[in-house]
């Protein structure tokens, strides 16, 4: 069914961050996104690295949850390594690549802050 389906649920989760033909929820789009992680039986899935990237972007940001920022590198660094092994086949990985790097990097300096 729909409603389980992974890439649906990210993809409406999209459509409410951003108010595409929806009211835009913040809130509502990150537990899409969330609902869609949990829904991926397989973890080779080809959408569980755009899931990964959009809740790290949102617990790094704080966008419709608290910011995490510990989680939020989790999240993105398996999403980069599933980028990469998406890179041979998929054009538009490059543009996820770069802005995933550029998101761990800044989770990184955050937490580095703690640290030092």
């Amino acid at each position: 069914m729909l409603f389980d389906d992974p890439n649906c649920l990210y993809k409406l989760g999209d459509m409410y961050l951003n108010g595409y033909f929806v009211e835009k929820n913040k809130k509502y789009a990150f537990t899409l996104y969330d609902r869609a992680l949990e829904q991926c039986e397989d973890r080779d899935d080809f959408c569980i690295g755009g899931i990964q990237f959009r809740l790290g972007k949102c617990l790094l940001r704080g966008i419709g949850t608290e910011v995490d920022v510990e989680q939020a590198n989790t999240f993105l660094s398996v999403a980069l390594i599933e980028f990469y092994k998406r890179r041979s086949t998929d054009p538009f990985v490059k543009g996820l690549i770069g802005s995933t790097k550029k998101m761990i990097a800044e989770a990184q300096e955050i937490l580095d802050k703690e640290v030092l």
